[in-house]
């Protein structure tokens, strides 16, 4: 018999899975502070010496006791304050901790937690590697119109892009990913043709609940996919209805070349250095100028790439961005991804209160969309609230844990906890950015900053080389130039180090 769900305060811990979901939202612990959180809870309130701690999470090792203080911060820190201001966790002096609020469990019918859905890479039969983008984007947009409905989690694509290539059984991710459906498929293209199968498991039994083919002309591709999403929520949700179903459905385009372009845009979103993306996301709107989606994401892009000083930013990029963001920003309705790109490409252009009021329109909009988090995060980063930023992109990288784009989030973190004074936290954050990518500028200005804080001057000054060797011509004045915030010392915690560790400052 599977163990019960526990229920304390707004949280929901499932010890099947060790997942702790807070009003509906996954939190990220990592396997020790699951394991921990676990055993305090299992005491119902009663005290858990260190030893039966250091015992559960590290079996059969001998291990510092500082490594279990760190571990206790950590699921402190995940776990934020009650109410009252008080923390969840108390310390036993000279003993050991407990978790005094009243545990209850729950039954797995109860509604506590969201069941959960992983969209699983479509395998591509063609064999053009090609034509892998095509394949992406299919269940990319499959990913992003499933994610809209509160009825149910959706894993991001990039998480259930580890499984691209392998065969595995839906009962193993259902395992490793902790959900209960999986979705999966293939898609043949060869010239204006297409043919896709798809077929819906259920991870516990291993029992396809639902399985259809569809093949045809490539002008034919997104009534598939709009059959494929419609199946997906009447076998999981069926009190969802068809017009929430089409309401939902991504602001796309009907042209399919502007569409192809789109698709092939996205990869290169992730790589800073180039202006790729930008150049086929005009191609797109060239072709149709209303496909929204397309002007949101190239908005944000020209942004971005000005705000971070990129390779080949220019002042022009700030009117055209301004052009885009005029074009989407009356149209984003409900559109949890037209919301939190029109955020922050308001807040970029310093109009914090209303990028403010639109990045949290989108977080309530659809509550579990790491982007829409990772641009939240972005915006209370600059224009609101230090910890809310961190907050929101805890909450995202727990969601979309193997994001391609979470070196964005890791440094967002370094920046807040920089902007705190907590340098050495901001550190341990930006080495896990560097680590994701070593090719995002920002990571730089938070290792230099930083060092220079702590006075680690030579490591400092080793990172201003190696910002300038991905960024020529970098100094501290282009980056004021891009970089502003509601609160100047948020810019200033940067430049100021960044000078001190020797950046020319023009």
């Amino acid at each position: 018999m599977a163990e019960a769900l526990i229920d304390f305060g707004p949280f929901t811990f499932d010890p099947a899975r060790m997942l702790l979901v807070r009003e509906g939202v996954a939190v990220g612990l990592g396997t020790r502070g699951a394991v921990l959180l676990n055993a305090l809870l299992a005491a119902g309130g009663d005290v858990v010496t260190k030893q039966e701690l250091l015992d559960a999470a590290w079996p059969g090792v001998v291990v510092e006791e500082n490594n279990l203080s760190v571990q206790i911060a950590a699921l402190r820190k995940a776990l934020g304050e009650q109410q009252s201001g008080q923390d969840w966790i108390v310390t036993v002096p000279r003993l050991g901790y407990r978790l005094p609020v009243p545990a209850r469990a729950v039954s797995e019918q109860g509604g506590a937690v969201l069941p959960a859905l992983a969209v699983l890479p479509f395998l591509n039969l063609g064999g053009d590697p090609d034509q892998e983008y095509f394949s992406h984007g299919i269940v990319g947009d499959i990913t992003t119109v499933l994610s809209r409905f509160r009825g149910f989690a959706v894993v991001s694509r990039s998480s259930a892009f580890a499984y691209k290539g392998r065969t595995v059984d839906a009962r193993q991710v259902g395992r490793e990913l902790g959900v209960r459906y999986v979705l999966e498929g293939s898609i043949r293209s060869v010239g204006e043709r297409f043919r896709l199968n798809a077929d819906l498991v259920e991870t516990e039994t291993g029992v396809q609940l639902w399985a259809d083919r569809f093949e045809g002309p490539r002008s034919a591709l997104f009534e598939a996919q709009d059959q494929i999403t419609d199946s997906v929520v009447r076998a999981i949700q069926p009190s969802i209805t068809r017009a929430e179903v089409a309401r939902a459905r991504l602001k796309r385009t009907s042209n399919l070349t502007a569409y192809d372009l789109y698709l092939r845009a996205l990869p290169e979103l992730y790589y800073r250095e180039g202006r790729r993306a930008t150049d086929l996301l005009e191609e797109a709107l060239r072709l149709d100028p209303g496909f929204m989606a397309a002007a949101a994401v190239a908005g944000n892009q020209y942004l971005a790439g000005y705000f971070h000083q990129a390779p080949g930013s220019s002042p022009a990029d700030l009117e055209r961005a301004r052009v885009l963001l005029q074009k989407v920003l009356p149209v984003c309705g409900h559109d949890s991804m037209l919301l939190s790109n029109c955020a922050t490409m308001l807040m970029s252009l310093g109009e914090y209160d209303e990028a403010l009021d639109l990045a949290e329109r989108a977080v309530a909009e659809n509550p579990n969309d790491p982007a829409a988090l990772a641009h939240a995060g972005v915006v209370h980063l600059f224009a609101g609230s230090l910890e809310t930023s961190a907050r929101l992109h805890l909450r995202g990288l727990a969601l979309n844990p193997n994001d391609m784009a979470a070196h964005g989030q890791l440094t967002s973190i370094s920046h807040v906890r920089i902007g705190q004074g907590d340098f050495e936290q901001g550190l341990v954050w930006a080495k896990r950015s560097l680590a994701a990518s070593a090719h995002y500028g920002p990571t730089y200005w938070m290792l230099i900053a930083g060092n220079a804080h702590l006075g680690r001057m030579d490591e400092a000054g080793h990172y201003v080389g190696e910002l300038r060797r991905i960024v020529p011509g970098v100094t501290v004045a282009r980056i004021r130039h891009g970089l502003h915030a509601r609160d100047p010392r948020r810019v200033d915690v940067l430049l100021e180090a960044m000078a001190q560790a020797g950046m020319p400052d023009t």
